[in-house]
């Protein structure tokens, strides 16, 4: 019987499982490839190993486009890394300059202090003017405003700076999050796509119709797609190849139990 139906929904839903299935190994690879720990070292914390989906010798061309769009996958990931890494080490920096700031505040307002108690003693002797006292006063308070601030901002800074690190694992788990997403429904699809292919392979079995006997077809009196046997009705008409007499098959009960 002709097969061209059924052979066609076949072979597209074979091309349909092979897409399907390199794109399942591309996202395995890429949950594979790319772990998030909580290493108290940040840079530690995301690390991304890449390798080879194609394993086979004879690999599918749907399993070359997986392994390339694997690999423009991860170059993104870990240029979006990248770029978060030059944020943090920017907040470490900013950290760390104004904790020097802070020293440095520190160690002026020391003097500044010890110098205003040192002229406290003498302006009450009388030898140096109180204004001299006043200015030194007002250098300190001065100081403790601008150190104050200082500490404000080095808060901030911190805070941005753990921001950033998260900022850093995050892009690594969304990234890993959509994809197992993606597998899980590709493997849904999955199931459905190979149970809709056992289906069209027995429907594609069953366009072989056989009979025990041997012989050589002569004509074939049943040509449309999806036609039904009317009973008593010929088949097709072949040569016997033990006897040398044609012979006609016709639609019976007991004979089509042989077309199972």
């Amino acid at each position: 019987m002709d097969d061209t139906r059924f052979r066609a929904s076949y072979q597209e839903t074979g091309k349909q499982f092979d897409s399907l299935t390199a794109q399942r190994l591309r996202l395995e690879a890429e949950l594979a490839s790319v772990t998030v720990t909580s290493n108290k070292n940040w840079q530690a914390q995301v690390q991304i190993e890449p390798r080879s989906i194609i394993g086979s010798d004879n690999p599918s061309p749907a399993l070359f486009n997986a392994q390339a769009n694997y690999l423009e996958r991860l170059s993104h990931l870990s240029s979006e890394l990248e770029e978060s890494k030059l944020r943090i080490e920017q907040q470490t920096q900013a950290v760390s300059d104004t904790q020097t700031s802070i020293r440095t505040l520190q160690s002026s307002l020391a003097v500044v202090e010890k110098e205003r108690d040192l002229l406290s003693a003498v302006v009450e002797s009388g030898a140096v003017a109180e204004v001299e006292l006043l200015k030194l006063n007002r250098d300190v308070i001065r100081l403790e405003g601008d150190l104050s601030s200082a500490r404000v901002t080095e808060q901030k800074q911190r805070a941005a700076y753990s921001e950033a690190i998260a900022d850093h694992r995050g892009i690594a788990l969304d990234f890993r999050t959509k994809a197992q997403g993606q597998l899980n429904e590709i493997s849904a699809t999955l199931a459905q796509l190979n149970e809709s292919r056992q289906a069209i392979a027995d429907q594609l079995r069953r366009t072989d119709v056989v009979a025990p006997v041997d012989g050589t077809v002569k004509d074939v009196f049943v040509r449309t797609i999806g036609v039904s046997f009317v009973q008593g009705n010929p088949l097709w008409s072949w040569y016997l190849k033990t006897r040398h007499l044609s012979s006609k098959l016709r639609s019976h009960p007991k004979i089509l139990l042989l077309f199972q």
